[in-house]
């Protein structure tokens, strides 16, 4: 019998490579000729059968994990597709959004240099530069100086010529100096060049000081110590009230004290007898606004009335009676000739040479014998009526200043 050979572990490995693919009834008839002898061949095959049993769940998993990354890369593939389409479908409806014709804000009013106009005119101008998404300070600055124009002695156009002016020599300094061929003078003058205004709050605050006579809380203080409701709406009197005292700087206490010395007397005195007293600012507030919209909801224009006091019936004047004020009236004329008030130089008894008592011609007020009581009573005897009325004027008329001013406090005591 043939001594077999030593079978090593190389020699099984390699055998049971080249039985891989080979079915098992075949594995034996390998592992023979290759190790050479039947029980070695078939231990050998037994063997390769395990190791192949064993390792077959691995192969497995690799090939669905080959495959499951397949299906991935698939996915992504697709969905990479799918988003590649959606970014062009974006693109084409920016593109097409960006041929609309975009809304365009009115530029701001512009600026004729009055003080209090400069707040209005910077609030426009941020909130044209905020609709028109522009940030550049320079662009932002260049502009606002194009809308002042004109004011008294030209004083808007001048402050911006001369801001214009220093913005153009310091680009100027700048570009030459940026210049490869710059000389050493002129590079230390771009180096030394201030900006005339580096940020939109520089020229703000530029603007304000050169035209406005008092800060913006120094002028919301002044307009809020002299406004008053007069003919005003209360919605129009708390706006503007609203306005001034964002900026005032006062207290909430000082602000309800002239908020409420502000309003119509006559609302006033309603919002205190509507129980219970208001005792903030906004309480005060919203009892007005609320008793003035129900007082001029009740009127056939709302909008045109106003807060006024219950007017008194008018009183028929007695055309009987003295008029006092004609009286009064008559006490303030001044005689050019005499210097005398009460009289013209027509009616002046020393001009005319008549008696200063009774008017009559033929003696002086000394050697008078009547006197102007009698005068009187002897005229509301003899004529009475009208008549008797106008003979008694004409005799006032030619009193002296003092007899018609005791006159006037007799009939103010009544008869």
């Amino acid at each position: 019998m043939a001594a077999i050979p030593p079978v090593t572990l190389e020699m099984a490995l390699s055998a049971a490579i080249t039985a891989i693919g080979a079915t098992v009834a075949d594995w034996t008839t390998v592992f023979q000729q290759s190790v050479g002898g039947m029980v070695v061949g078939t231990l050998a095959a037994i063997a390769v059968a395990i190791i192949i049993k064993a390792t077959a769940p691995l192969v497995t998993s690799v090939d669905g994990v080959k495959q499951e990354i397949a299906g991935q890369t698939a996915a992504v593939d697709q969905q990479t597709t799918e988003l590649g389409k959606r970014a062009d479908d974006l693109i084409k409806l920016q593109q097409e959004k960006s041929r609309l014709p975009r809304i365009k804000p009115m530029a701001p009013e512009t600026f004729d240099g009055k003080a209090e106009n400069v707040r209005n005119f910077l609030t426009a101008l941020s909130m044209y530069f905020i609709a028109m998404d522009e940030t550049d300070s320079g662009r932002q600055i260049l502009f606002a100086l194009s809308l002042m124009k004109g004011g008294k002695n030209n004083c808007a156009s001048n402050w911006a010529d001369a801001m214009r002016t220093q913005i153009a020599d310091y680009n100027k300094i700048t570009r030459i100096g940026a210049l490869p061929t710059a000389t050493a003078a002129e590079i230390a003058a771009m180096n030394t060049a201030t900006i005339p205004f580096g940020t939109w709050d520089a020229f703000e605050t530029a603007l304000q000081s050169h035209f406005m006579l008092h800060t913006l809380q120094e002028a919301a203080q002044r307009k809020l110590g002299k406004l008053v409701m007069n003919s005003k709406t209360c919605e129009e009197y708390t706006t503007e009230f609203n306005g001034y005292a964002l900026s005032a700087g006062f207290n909430e206490t000082y602000l309800t004290v002239k908020y409420v010395e502000g309003l119509h007397p006559i609302l006033r005195g309603k919002c205190i007898m509507a129980t219970p007293v208001p005792k903030t600012l906004d309480a005060w507030k919203e009892r007005a606004l609320e008793l003035d919209k129900a007082y001029r909801q009740m009127a056939d224009k709302p909008e045109s009335r106003k807060w006024e006091a219950k007017t008194q019936p008018t009183q028929v004047k007695d055309e009987n009676a003295m008029d006092i004020d004609a009286i009064r009236t008559e006490t303030k004329k001044k005689c050019t000739y005499c210097t005398r008030p009460g009289h013209t130089i027509d009616e002046c008894r020393k001009k005319n040479g008549t008696c200063f008592k009774c008017g009559l011609k033929g003696h002086l007020a000394d050697k008078c014998s009547g006197s102007a009581t009698r005068t009187i009573r002897s005229t509301e005897t003899s004529g009475g009526g009208a008549s008797g009325i106008e003979s008694i004027w004409e005799q006032i008329k030619n009193w002296t200043p003092d007899q018609q001013e005791q006159l006037v406090q007799k009939v103010g005591q009544g008869f």
